[in-house]
């Protein structure tokens, strides 16, 4: 049950103040190769910012510089200016971000996650059919095995990585993207926001895009997570490249279930319900805050740890029927 009272709604003009120094790097484990990207912000706009320092110190140690990276005017890269790390994080890792800018400096502190493995992961074909259509997904069913006494936050992120042969002719190209994938049906991954046709879960309804979740329905057991992946999504991407099944370097799928810290899942949550309500305020949530933990400006630094993947081969008859329906649709144009 809930009770609410309507507000006076003011709108506010937003004016120049001082300048804040943004700072943003959503790190993982088991990379050699980190981007953090620093930019400035005057209320009404922002600046990407360049020739500044920035350094990683990992427990205590010396301070490790990044370089900036040479980038284009693209409007990209003007939120925005990336400096490369190199280096990598385990778990346990006591961390250090630091940014001397022309506007001051700014600073974040993590500490990197533990490491947490999915028991297994199974793979079937399923059907959802809904008004006017009919979609065939790959299923994961990811089984996980939740460390008692302790809250734990957690992501899943799947990745598509296949091999082409390149266009000049010179030898192969790999390439990994983040695919999407739908945890909808899944109370642990929906939280209960479930939409069973009324109005009311309409209203709550939010698509957690991130696939976040934590373990307050599973503390120190076990739980079978079920998530949808569509074909279309399994062939989507670089569709006018994709191999053949022949080809002796066909697709593969690695799932990966990150560990997060609590200040990130906070953060993601956040991200989640500004990309599903934006700023607004209705009467069953608050306006979106974007939380921050860089001391002096703003942003959100973090390290996640990364499972072991698991990984599966795309199964031939999904690049088989696409090949049947370009050979069935010769007009349509092959980037859609």
């Amino acid at each position: 049950m809930m009770a609410c009272a309507c507000t006076t709604e003011v709108v506010l003009e937003p004016k120049d103040t001082s300048v804040k120094v943004i700072m943003n790097a959503q790190l993982k484990t088991g990379q050699d190769e980190s981007i953090i990207y620093l930019s400035a912000s005057t209320v009404a706009d922002t600046e990407g910012l360049r020739d500044a320092t920035v350094t990683v110190s990992v427990n205590g140690g010396a301070p490790v510089q990044a370089a900036e990276q040479p980038v284009s005017n693209d409007y990209r890269y003007d939120k925005g200016i990336p400096y490369n790390y190199s280096g990598s994080f385990k778990p346990g890792d006591n961390v250090v971000v630091e940014a001397s800018t022309k506007y001051g400096k700014v600073k974040s502190t993590i500490i990197v996650p533990e490491k947490v493995n999915m028991e297994s992961v199974d793979t079937l074909r399923t059907i959802i059919k809904g008004s006017g259509y009919t979609e065939v997904n790959m299923q994961f069913k990811i089984k996980i095995s939740d460390k008692p006494g302790v809250r734990n936050f957690y992501r899943l992120t799947f990745y598509m990585e296949e091999c082409y042969d390149q266009q000049d002719g010179e030898g192969k190209r790999s390439v990994s993207l983040i695919i999407p994938a739908d945890g909808s049906t899944d109370p642990v991954l929906s939280e209960g926001t479930l939409n069973t046709g009324d109005l009311l879960s309409e209203l709550l309804e939010i698509t957690n895009s991130y696939l976040i979740f934590n373990d307050n329905t599973f503390n120190g057991e076990t739980r079978t997570l079920r998530v949808n992946v569509s074909m279309e999504n399994l062939i989507a991407g670089y569709s006018y490249m994709h191999p053949l099944p022949e080809d002796p370097d066909p697709g593969y799928v690695h799932v990966v279930l990150e560990h997060l810290s609590f200040e990130e899942y906070y953060y993601l949550k956040a991200m989640t319900t500004l990309a599903n309500r934006g700023y607004d305020a209705t009467m069953f949530f608050e306006p979106t805050t974007i939380p921050s933990n860089v001391e002096g400006g703003l942003g959100f630094v973090s390290v996640t740890t990364k499972s072991d993947p698991v990984t599966f081969r795309i199964p031939d008859d999904i690049y088989l029927y696409e090949v049947r329906y370009r050979e069935e649709h010769p007009d349509e144009d092959p980037y859609y």
